[in-house]
């Protein structure tokens, strides 16, 4: 059976929806936090991030959603990133805060029985669901989309301490 995650990032934080066969199931959203800030060494509300930040929405819906896979579970991938996707593909970038993230999503993918059956780029203007959640605390704020007020929200963890796999500050 494949879930699928659709993912978004924003200066301002980080949104996320689980389907099944096309129908939400779960959804996250999250403010970029200080502690993501001083660990990438980043500027809220600064673009230049965003491409980390979409890698980090990815890293932290996979850790989120994990639990809900089972054994024969095999997940597809949407996002309106090229930068991240590529990263992902690869498993290889150039920018140190991505790095860091695809190091975290190789250790996590060691461990698990899942695996990404595809990686697709979606068009931003399409992300209608994981944009806005994306954007629940930027300074125009977005709402939750009306079609996920009846789906479960999945809290996730701050940040901090053991959430990270590696510990060492990555300086963009």
């Amino acid at each position: 059976q494949v879930l699928c995650h659709t993912t978004d990032a924003s200066p301002w934080g980080l949104g996320a929806v689980l389907t099944r066969q096309g129908t939400p199931i779960a959804w996250l959203a999250d403010k970029i936090h200080p502690e993501d800030l001083d660990r990438f060494s980043a500027t809220l509300g600064d673009s230049a991030f965003t491409t980390t930040w979409e890698a980090l929405t990815i890293l932290v819906a996979l850790r989120a959603w994990t639990p809900m896979f089972s054994p024969t579970n095999r997940f597809a991938l949407r996002s309106d990133s090229l930068g991240a996707l590529s990263a992902i593909s690869k498993s290889a970038s150039p920018s140190k805060g991505l790095s860091l993230i695809l190091q975290e999503i190789a250790l996590d993918e060691a461990g698990q029985v899942w695996g990404f059956d595809a990686l697709t780029h979606i068009p931003g203007v399409s992300n209608t669901l994981a944009d806005p959640l994306s954007r629940l605390h930027a300074p125009d704020a977005k709402t939750i989309p009306v079609s996920l007020t009846t789906v479960p929200r999945t809290m996730v963890p701050h940040r901090i301490g053991n959430w990270w796999a590696t510990t060492a500050r990555q300086p963009r």
